[in-house]
């Protein structure tokens, strides 16, 4: 990891970096190579341009990949000391996750301009919310329980990816099983990252925050992560809902709601 140490010594704005090579990526994967596939023209069924919507979902399989492996990795051979001091432990790859997470999740909302499908409250809200806690991290700042919440966490999105892919591509009927394992995959990882250990390192993140509250160097951050870690934590059990009623609603336990009642709800 010598190569991560040179580049957060240099003090390079990796964040900006990261959403510049995103953007770039994005436009000449549209325009030099989806846009001579059978996509060309195509629209999702709420009218995004089925090439930009595979190109987003290409990319994020690539960026959350990578985070879910600095997360691990960190978490695993580069702890520094952060086992030492829980609030401002020092990382190396943490400090450059954090960089890497925030200048993906500004490029999230960059795209949720043009992606219609991901222009809701619960996606802008978590972009947001991300991109600010990310940034401050490699101040450094709670890289202990950072490795986890933008690194190992990120797991669940490769399964997610990979889902959202075969629905872009409309490949569902075509590869039934391996779509159905791609879904039970994504379901449990998201269960026992996101709604299982989440939760208890959210716990213990809390306990942290309450013991280091006097001494920490700014009360109003250590605020907003504790109101950021709420909303967070909210939004997997939200999610987590939404994963749940889908399965029962594939195994019969449940029905699908008419229009009428969805209207309603």
């Amino acid at each position: 990891m010598d190569t991560i140490k040179d580049l957060i010594a240099a003090e390079r704005p990796l964040y900006l970096d990261t959403f510049i090579c995103l953007s770039v990526a994005n436009y000449l994967l549209v325009t030099c190579v989806l846009n001579f596939t059978n996509l060309h023209g195509e629209v999702t069924r709420k009218g995004t341009s089925q090439t930009t919507y595979m190109s987003y979902q290409y990319l994020s399989l690539l960026t959350t990949s990578y985070c879910s492996y600095l997360g691990w990795y960190g978490w695993l051979y580069d702890r520094g000391n952060v086992d030492e001091d829980h609030t401002y432990g020092r990382s190396e790859t943490c400090i450059y996750l954090g960089h890497i997470m925030c200048g993906y999740q500004l490029w999230n909302l960059l795209l949720c301009a043009f992606i219609k499908e991901y222009r809701t409250p619960d996606f802008l809200g978590h972009h947001i919310t991300t991109a600010i806690l990310s940034y401050s991290i490699p101040k450094p700042f709670v890289n202990y329980y950072a490795l986890f919440f933008i690194g190992i966490a990120e797991t669940s999105n490769f399964p997610l990816s990979i889902m959202d892919i075969i629905k872009g591509l409309q490949w569902q009927a075509i590869y039934p099983t391996f779509n159905k394992v791609v879904q039970y995959t994504f379901a449990a990882s998201f269960y026992v990252l996101r709604v299982f250990i989440w939760p208890y390192a959210s716990y213990l993140f809390w306990i942290d925050a309450i013991d280091s509250f006097h001494t920490v160097h700014s009360k109003a951050i250590l605020i907003f992560f504790l109101f950021a870690n709420t909303g967070l934590s909210l939004l997997q059990f939200f999610w987590g809902w939404k994963i749940l009623k889908r399965a029962l609603i594939d195994m019969g336990c449940m029905k699908l709601p008419s229009k009428k009642q969805k209207k309603q709800n």
